[in-house]
């Protein structure tokens, strides 16, 4: 998250969007493979595999905050936009977003609650 910052402030949003989204994907990765330890064969999958098989498998979703279900989405949507051919520009407030919704899904101590009942904690 701190090259996040480090690269807003240098104006460089693009790359602002996909450290922060990284951190997301860190989480989120972090997440399901506490919930269920088989997740570490999706370590290859790309962020928007992780996302869909988050949502949409029962062992997960119900762990995962509502909350941040469109934000992830979201982020993922800014990541593509942000590390592929540049169809859509990527302004100061979309990067300040990504960084924000990064900090949330990161910080909640409901995910890392969810992440630690798995194990019994």
């Amino acid at each position: 998250m701190l090259e996040a910052i480090h690269c807003l402030f240098e104006g460089c949003r693009y790359s602002a969007v996909a450290m922060a989204v990284s951190a997301i994907e860190f989480r989120l990765f972090e997440f399901m493979k506490q919930i269920n330890p088989e997740a570490s064969k999706l370590e290859k999958d790309p962020l928007g595999l992780l996302i869909k098989e988050c949502l949409n498998n029962p062992d997960y979703s119900k762990q995962l905050p509502e909350r941040h279900q469109p934000p992830l989405q979201l982020c993922n949507q800014f990541r593509v936009f942000s590390v592929h051919p540049k169809t859509e520009m990527i302004g100061q407030n979309e990067a300040m977003s990504a960084i924000y919704l990064a900090f949330s899904f990161i910080l909640d101590s409901r995910v890392r609650k969810a992440s630690a009942t798995a194990f019994g904690a």
